[in-house]
């Protein structure tokens, strides 16, 4: 995950953001294939989720929808590139994401 760049759109949109690893008691399936960072944003926290390795969107929806039942804090899907017809779907089932 590229933290530079996720505080760098942050910044765009004059959000002071602050941006740390954070470790999560997951199953190991859920550790190996993605990364976690925590944003806050004034009040607010998220849950940053980046794939390691490129897999199939609906099946990372699936997964992080699991992953955010358990650690009960709202969830921002994180891609280095997304197709327009991946970022519509996206909004259509209502999760939200970064895309640098």
């Amino acid at each position: 995950m590229n933290i530079s760049k996720i505080e760098s759109i942050m910044s765009a949109f004059h959000f002071e953001a602050q941006i740390q690893p954070v470790s999560l008691e997951l199953p190991i399936v859920f550790q190996r294939r993605y990364e976690f960072s925590m944003l806050r944003i004034q009040r607010n926290e998220f849950l940053l989720v980046k794939e390691k390795r490129s897999g199939s969107l609906d099946n990372f929806v699936k997964q992080v929808q699991a992953i955010q039942k358990q650690v009960e804090e709202d969830v921002v899907l994180v891609f280095n590139k997304l197709s327009d017809e991946d970022k519509k779907r996206l909004l259509q089932v209502g999760i939200s994401y970064l895309d640098y």
